[in-house]
């Protein structure tokens, strides 16, 4: 009796909201993948693995390593209302799945899959290259400028430009050794100004050489940024932040033909697909140019 009662806790358990029961290799992937997790996050994994539990048991599927590629498209045509924001989250959380289990050529074959609904990145707001010049001009504080040009002419992130420190400059070759995310080193390379600015900084505020040279903190930089372009007399001034000096770095190197991999290797990039978000730009651009000839 007591056997029987156990059961039915577990069955339900095991069921979610609006679906039928959790596979056993899904139901113990959850519980692993619950730990340290928040609510939201455990609570997002278990419905769209009991969805896609709910397509397997209606094909009589009681294994994983019985699922191959006709039911994961079966899936995928499933969720074909939903954006794709939606559906490359739930191809991400199956995949997953898969990956913990080292089924790998399903794996393989859902990351695939992903390529073709991963949520498109805009680059949006950039500092137009008629404007770096004002912007420049106004600018009242050496130690801003330094952070202004290492992300605008050498592709830094702001947390890197935080971290930099005077040994990290090679100022004969006017290069600079960036220590990005995830401890990865990468090469960027440095104009003139940023150097002079370098050497002013140290020397004028006595730093050694093995200390960040910028003190200044992240949210000052954020306001700066936009005070700075408002005082420029630039339009679109409440919409600038530091990061998008970043992206007018990259955009720079793609007008002016730069080539895609060398951009991905300047920026830190894993990926190349995470650069090729600058392409679209460059094919925006020059629309609006055939829209001025041919309109």
């Amino acid at each position: 009796m007591v056997g029987k009662k156990h059961r039915g806790l577990q069955e339900r358990a095991n069921r979610v909201k609006g679906g039928g029961l959790i596979l056993p290799e899904i139901d113990k992937y959850l519980s692993v993948k619950s730990i340290g997790k928040s609510e939201h996050t455990k609570r997002k994994y278990r419905e769209v693995l009991g969805k896609f539990s709910d397509v397997l048991e209606g094909k009589g599927i009681a294994s994983l390593r019985d699922v191959d590629a006709r039911d994961i498209d079966d899936f995928l045509l499933m969720l074909s209302n939903r954006s794709e924001r939606t559906i490359s989250l739930y191809l991400q959380i199956i995949y997953n799945l898969f990956k913990h289990y080292n089924l790998t050529g399903i794996a393989e074959y859902i990351q695939d899959l992903m390529r073709g609904f991963r949520p498109r990145r805009e680059v949006g707001v950039y500092l137009r290259e008629e404007d770096i010049p004002k912007f420049l001009s106004v600018i009242d504080r050496d130690d801003f400028e330094f952070v202004v040009r290492l992300m605008l002419f050498s592709g830094l992130r702001l947390s890197e430009v935080l971290s930099v420190r005077y040994e990290d400059f090679d100022f004969n070759d006017g290069v600079l050794i960036v220590r990005g995310k995830g401890k990865k080193e990468r090469i960027a390379f440095v104009d003139d100004r940023t150097l002079e600015l370098a050497r002013k900084l140290v020397e004028k505020n006595n730093l050694r050489k093995d200390e960040p040279i910028v003190k200044l903190g992240r949210r000052w930089i954020q306001v700066k940024t936009k005070m700075t372009a408002r005082k420029a007399g630039i339009e679109y001034w409440n919409r600038l932040t530091p990061h998008k000096l970043r992206h007018t770095f990259a955009i720079m190197w793609i007008k002016n033909k730069g080539d895609l991999r060398t951009l991905q290797k300047l920026l830190g990039h894993s990926s190349l697909s995470v650069t090729e978000v600058y392409l679209d730009f460059d094919i925006k651009e020059k629309r609006d140019e055939y829209k001025k000839i041919f309109s």
